[in-house]
């Protein structure tokens, strides 16, 4: 059974990665009518003379080196520039600043950061609530309540830096086209 699934979900897979026109049923081919000098975006072509994507991707972009567990706010981020490689937080926010939409989403981080905070000092009382009250029902839910939902703010700010990255990066690469 496994066999038989696993060949499904490749021939399915197989099928989508192509170029395939669903309308029609066939394979769509490259366009091989273009000159050898020129690029294109989506239908705009581009000239490899006045634009050349790989270096201002290469030297404009913010993008996180890579930690052992997951992709967190606190792991480094790289930028080629002259000097250091590495950008702290701080220089990342001057840069997040310069575009309207990725400053939006760093405020938005930022509040969710603070909420975060907040919703931790449940998780610290409760100790002391328990010790001073005899309600275990209150304490259970301060203590788990707390707790998920630290980790649901933990998450959706962490969502929200890299998204405020990403949107810089695409902001960027657009203004420099």
């Amino acid at each position: 059974m496994k066999f038989y699934t696993l060949a499904f979900s490749l021939l399915l897979t197989n099928i989508f990665a192509q170029n395939y026109d669903p309308e029609t049923g066939e394979i769509i081919e490259k366009n091989q009518d273009r000159p050898v000098d020129e690029k294109s975006i989506g239908s705009l072509p581009l000239s490899l003379n006045e634009f050349d994507f790989d270096e201002i991707y290469n030297e404009e972009t913010i993008y996180p080196s890579p930690p052992f567990f997951g992709n967190n706010v606190t792991s480094k981020y790289y930028k080629a520039t002259k000097g250091p490689y590495t950008i702290s937080k701080k220089e990342i926010e001057k840069e997040l600043l310069k575009y309207q939409e990725s400053d939006s989403l760093l405020r938005e981080h930022k509040k969710w950061a603070l909420i975060s905070y907040f919703s931790f000092v449940p998780v610290v009382l409760t100790p002391g609530i328990m010790l001073s009250m005899n309600l275990p029902g209150t304490t259970f839910v301060l203590a788990y309540g707390g707790i998920i939902s630290t980790l649901y703010s933990i998450n959706k700010y962490t969502k929200l830096w890299h998204k405020a990255i990403w949107v810089y990066n695409r902001e960027n690469i657009k203004a420099q086209l």
